[in-house]
């Protein structure tokens, strides 16, 4: 059984808080093992490159990747290799527990990120409604024509991926979209035409 895995928005902003997972990862040649990881998507893809039915079975978040290590190495030092991934999740419980760390389980930590995400996708919803996307999608433009010419590529989706992540780092903040333009855009506050559109 598989854990729900981060996606896009989601990996946007578990990546902006900097917390890790510990997890355990079942495999198909029925061995499991623990891992930590700070985007499980990422883990995933790379765990199935090398087994192609390998699951993420159970994860806990902590603060930080060193967080994180200190279990999995508190864990590897007390546990033999396992094919009971309940074994090895009782284990990270455990070790968590001695070493004092706190934990958040995966299915909190993902209803957190999916409120987060849903007020983001809000608030540009809002701009969108507000008519204030015009100025995103005119920088976007303005961008890309300045940034061709220098060998430098980003995709409508790219940019949209990049506003998510802008606001999120600043935490929903009252900034409007275009205050948070040059964030999404690099070298957009040195741009005088895009300045006349920020402003006007």
């Amino acid at each position: 059984m598989s854990i729900q895995i981060p996606r896009r928005a989601e990996r946007e902003y578990l990546a902006t808080l900097g917390i890790a997972a510990v997890y355990v990862a079942s495999l198909p040649v029925g061995m499991a093992f623990v891992g930590i990881s700070r985007d499980l998507h990422q883990s995933l893809i790379s765990l199935q490159r090398r087994w192609f039915s390998a699951e993420i079975a159970f994860a806990l978040w902590v603060k930080d990747r060193a967080a994180a290590e200190m279990i999995r190495r508190q864990v590897n030092a007390t546990m033999l290799p396992s094919n009971s991934v309940l074994r090895l999740q009782s284990a990270i419980e455990a070790a968590a527990e001695t070493l004092n760390v706190p934990t958040t389980p995966h299915a909190i930590v993902m209803e957190r990120v999916a409120a987060v995400v849903q007020q983001v996708e809000a608030k540009i919803e809002q701009a969108h409604r507000n008519g204030e996307l015009i100025w995103f999608n005119r920088a976007f433009r303005q961008w890309r024509l300045e940034a061709r010419s220098r060998g430098r590529v980003m995709t409508y989706k790219e940019a949209r991926a990049r506003l998510r992540r802008a606001v999120i780092e600043r935490g929903l903040s009252e900034q409007t979209i275009s205050e948070l333009l040059p964030a999404v855009f690099p070298g957009l506050e040195r741009s005088p035409k895009i300045k006349f559109w920020i402003d006007g």
